[in-house]
């Protein structure tokens, strides 16, 4: 017994010294990603405008003059503003065309001012940046990056080229090229990225970046002081270190390797977050006083976004984020809530949201709603973000019911018409579901393509399911006696009367192939950042085919067959599966296109969970 507690704790020595190795290594690994920008020495701030008082043409101007009035004070190139930062998530996504019959790549969509990438230090490859021309009295213009710009054009010189964006096919000429940077995390691939100009795209909510060898303090004072000038004397100012957010939260979420699920609609109330230090003193202090100094500069934020609530500038206090009150239906409990509130609308009351929250989704974000119930308003968000956001698991498509259906009924051709006749052409012999088998891996390949793994697995599970029933049937139907004066009994069970070791082994191959072949085509996709469809459609296919046939043929037949002819089947009905997919990559680009063009969809499988057990997209 003592021996075994010795050799139990040596291993175990052993066993957490190679984790420790391999978890150094990893860190190591990590840390020495190039994650295309500098953020060292960057000093980022968040700005907000509310609704009232500053529509599209006052806000445009607004962030014009604050880049001007930065320039003159803290120096040329040295600030800049950009709707969001790097390694922060990629929410904003819209389809790239460079031709109007091409249906283009998925690409992530940035709004960034003049001098960006000169503070963030991306490298400009091509052309230029964007500058204070850039602006809504010119045509659209925009800078991509360089996976997206070889994805568009090969190697032609993108710079001139317009290209499309979104499913309205805005047109959009192209300035210039710029290096890749990533948006989720250090472990991913970059992402393609299309910039549009900041000053020709005006939103109330962005941040201000700035790269100066000032202290952090007189840089926050100067843009303080800017904001509130701007604004007319109602400005607030925080800040936040971007080394910070870059090291050690996404350096550590990427080391970690954390899953990462696409955002969805939160199903209960935050818990009130409060400030801490002077923010939180502050903030303690104006609530035993009733002068919260929020409140008094007439900003209010829920949950990291602005309410009107008199007017001015709400900048985010480094994260202190002062929550707007809850408010129970019918209650009087925050007078002064719904005072600034009809302050804001002119002394009206404020117009209210319909019922059918979806129907009006394409109003604007920032009038207010209706004061309703906790149940009812989340169902109303709901809706609006069914109905505005592109989510995984949320979007019904025209043409998934129709492949998913054609997918399955020639698995179940190939597996109960095809499996019971041998052919043989020359010196081949194969099993006649051969030819038509390989047509359930091409239905794969574009159902991984277009709708994303997830939405593969559920519609190989649906070809399980139905294998199986199929199997369990056809089983059932052979077992019942036949009657007296019926005589094709015998010509019945050669037909379906598969042994149950050769049903098995057609089930386990099936379910192993047609997983390995989706998880293949889905990793090369984000690898070679959609390029090359061909290489990911075969590639796959000789990866899935190939454990299809290593788990089938040896099953079913070793033993019963000598074993040269097993591997000699084995062989040659795995080329012709193979070939057949060769063959077939002109009607799969075809079809793929078609597919990606009417559903506006071309799903990356950066972020999703492979786990082949699991069946939701």
């Amino acid at each position: 017994l003592r021996r075994a507690f010795v050799t139990g704790e040596i291993a175990l020595a052993f066993v957490l010294l190679a984790s420790v190795s391999v978890l150094g290594r990893s860190l190591v690994r990590v840390l020495k990603v190039n994650p295309g920008f500098e953020a060292q020495g960057v000093l980022t701030l968040s700005v907000s405008l509310p609704a009232a008082g500053y529509p599209n043409e006052r806000v445009a101007s607004f962030y014009a003059g604050l880049q001007r009035a930065l320039a003159e004070r803290l120096g040329p190139r040295a600030s800049s503003i950009v709707d969001e930062l790097p390694l922060t998530g990629d929410r904003g996504r819209a389809l790239v065309s460079a031709r109007p019959t091409d249906a283009g790549p998925e690409a992530v969509v940035r709004e960034a001012g003049p001098d960006y990438f000169e503070v963030m230090q991306i490298p400009v490859v091509a052309g230029r940046s964007f500058d204070a021309h850039d602006d809504t009295a010119v045509q659209a213009r925009v800078i991509v990056s360089e996976s997206l710009a070889w994805r568009l054009f090969a190697s032609e010189r993108p710079v001139g080229h317009r290209i499309r964006l979104g499913p309205t096919g805005q047109e959009a000429e192209i300035i210039g090229v710029v290096g890749d940077v990533k948006h989720r995390a250090l472990d991913e691939a970059p992402s393609p990225t299309v910039y549009l100009s900041g000053l020709q795209s005006p939103s109330r909510s962005r941040i201000v970046v700035v790269r100066s060898a000032r202290p952090d303090a007189d840089v926050i004072a100067v843009v303080r002081e800017e904001v509130a000038r701007l604004a007319g004397g109602r400005g607030l100012a925080g800040s936040a270190r971007a080394t910070r957010a870059h090291r050690d939260v996404h350096g550590i979420r990427a080391a970690r390797a954390r899953p990462r699920r696409d955002r969805a609609v939160r199903r209960r109330r935050p818990r009130r977050r409060l400030p801490t230090g002077r923010a939180g003193a502050a903030h303690r202090a104006g609530r035993r006083s009733g002068t919260h100094p929020a409140r008094n500069a007439g900003t209010r934020r829920v949950d990291g976004g602005a309410r009107p609530g008199g007017g001015g500038p709400a900048v985010d206090l480094g994260g202190a984020h002062v929550q707007w009150p809850r408010i129970r239906h019918g209650s009087s409990r925050w007078p002064e809530h719904r005072r600034a509130r009809r302050d804001a609308h002119g002394g009206r009351r404020p117009r209210r949201v319909p019922r059918s929250a979806a129907r009006g989704a394409h109003r604007s974000a920032d009038r207010p709603s209706k004061r309703i119930g906790s149940g009812r308003r989340l169902r109303a968000m709901a809706a609006i973000e069914t109905a505005t956001s592109p989510l995984p698991g949320r979007r019904s498509y025209r043409y998934y019911d129709f492949v998913m259906a054609a997918f399955v009924t020639v698995l179940l051709c190939a597996n109960l018409i095809g499996a019971a006749k041998v052919c043989r052409i020359g010196p081949v012999t194969f099993g006649a579901g051969v030819l038509f088998f390989p047509i359930s891996y091409v239905f794969g390949d574009v159902l991984t393509e277009v709708y994303g793994y997830a939405r593969a697995r559920k519609v190989v599970w649906s070809g399980f399911a139905a294998l199986v029933f199929a199997s369990f049937m056809s089983w059932a139907v052979l077992a019942f006696p036949p009657a007296p004066d019926w005589h094709d009994q015998a010509a019945y069970e050669a037909v379906f009367g598969g042994t149950p070791r050769i049903a098995l082994a057609s089930l386990v191959a099936y379910w192993a192939g047609e997983f390995c072949n989706s998880y293949v085509l889905a990793r090369m996709k984000v690898l070679s950042e959609g390029r090359h469809l061909w290489m990911r459609t075969i590639g796959s296919t000789i990866a899935g085919e190939g454990v299809d046939s290593l788990i089938f043929y040896p099953l079913a037949f070793l033993g019963r067959w000598e074993t040269p002819v097993v591997f000699k089947v084995l062989f040659f009905n795995y080329l012709v599966k193979v070939g057949w997919e060769a063959a077939v990559t002109p009607v799969t680009y075809k079809v793929v296109n078609f597919l990606k063009r009417a559903e506006h969809e071309d799903y990356f499988d950066r972020r999703t969970d492979f786990n082949p057990f699991k069946l939701g997209a």
